[in-house]
């Protein structure tokens, strides 16, 4: 059709309707649609103006005419990805033995016999290594082999009562800053002996029935795209965003979820807060005693990721 074939076609319309046609009216008239008005005019509103009816359209009612229910039932939604077949798995956030809270590993073990998880992962900081620490601390606590004896025993129970209570559980110990803190302090001052350290801390990590992750960097990868890490950024959201995956972590000890859509397909953040006393000694290097940090736990299953909060008595 040429440019004057549409205006011919567009003065018709109108004389039929006794008003300004609309858009939709027009172009399904004609062939080419729209794409044949914007080949020769750029816009309906020009082509209006060069039939001589864009000064005559009036703003009425007429504006509002449409076919509601011949709308909605042409109408699709957006298609929704593929929903990821998650894994059950309950997340154990920092517990920095020998700094346990008891109360929310209680609630836990609670939780892990009563949901009966696919997985469970510790998400590092297991253990605190208070006697290792760089910043300044009191030495009247206890002596680091104390700190470790009494660790250690509590960390061996931890992961036998989380076996008993989910027997079925395939089980991993992610490491975290806090555990590897003796191999920082000896690489800063006798870096050959750093094989021999390492060796130490590997066996610390190392228990019954449970897989190891003992590099600090390694991720565990789980199904539906999942990175599980300790952490190592500050901000809710920001380890999901470097990674442009779905991510779990711990570390800054605040506990939550936090969503976000990329192309179409929704990804979160999930860290899984603290099981460790806020009050306790080893925790002391804050500004103050008041912390924003959140007890609880994490879990994931068919409907997504929580974060789950301690109970109070």
């Amino acid at each position: 059709m040429t440019s004057h074939d549409l205006v011919a076609e567009l003065i018709r319309l109108a004389q039929e309707l006794q008003r300004i046609p609309l858009r939709d009216e027009f172009v399904s008239r004609i062939k080419g649609g729209r794409g044949m008005v914007d080949k020769h005019f750029g816009s309906y509103r020009t082509l209006l103006q060069a039939a001589g009816l864009a000064d005559a359209r009036r703003i009425d009612n007429s504006v509002f005419e449409r076919d509601i229910e011949r709308h909605l039932e042409q109408h699709r939604p957006i298609t929704l990805p593929d929903v990821h077949d998650y894994e059950s798995t309950l997340f154990i956030p920092d517990v920095h033995f020998p700094f346990e809270h008891a109360d929310t590993l209680a609630q836990i073990y609670e939780f892990a016999e009563r949901h009966q998880p696919k997985n469970i992962v510790q998400l590092g900081d297991l253990y605190d290594m208070y006697s290792h620490a760089k910043f300044p601390r009191s030495h009247n606590v206890f002596t680091p082999r104390e700190e470790f004896s009494t660790s250690r025993k509590k960390a061996e129970l931890f992961w036998k009562t989380l076996r008993l209570k989910a027997p079925k559980a395939r089980c991993v110990q992610i490491t975290g800053n806090h555990c590897v803190r003796p191999v920082k302090r000896i690489i800063e001052v006798y870096p050959e002996a750093e094989d021999w350290i390492v060796e130490i801390v590997e066996k610390m990590m190392t228990f019954d029935g449970v897989e190891s992750i003992t590099d600090p960097r390694q991720e565990l990868i789980l199904p539906g795209n999942i990175c599980v890490i300790h952490g190592y950024r500050s901000n809710l959201g920001a380890h999901r965003d470097y990674t442009m995956m779905n991510v779990v972590c711990g570390h800054t000890h605040r506990g939550g979820v936090v969503y976000r859509q990329v192309r179409g397909e929704i990804i979160w953040e999930l860290n899984a807060g603290l099981a460790g006393d806020a009050t306790a000694k080893g925790l002391s290097y804050t500004s103050q005693r008041v912390v924003d940090w959140t007890l609880g736990w994490g879990y994931l299953d068919e409907y997504g990721p929580r974060f789950i909060p301690a109970r109070g008595k």
